[in-house]
């Protein structure tokens, strides 16, 4: 994962304290719910100027997962 992916999850979830590593879930990280799937999205979006289709970020179990889906 890049430091630019981790920034931006970092970002969406402020609570999120430790390290973040590709097994995670969305249960591992504190505000990380539907609301906060679609808020970290938009911010991957921004930041690492990529296009995520709603389809392919639904399917995304673990942060390795998300983060190979937008190639950090």
């Amino acid at each position: 994962m890049t430091d630019a992916f981790v920034d931006a999850v970092r970002a969406t979830f402020p609570l999120f304290e430790g390290e973040l590593t590709r097994d995670m879930t969305a249960a591992d990280v504190p505000g990380w719910d539907s609301f906060g799937h679609v808020q970290v999205m938009f911010e991957l979006e921004d930041r690492l100027g990529v296009k995520i289709e709603p389809q392919a970020a639904l399917i995304c179990q673990t942060v390795g997962e998300l983060a190979d889906l937008v190639g950090a």
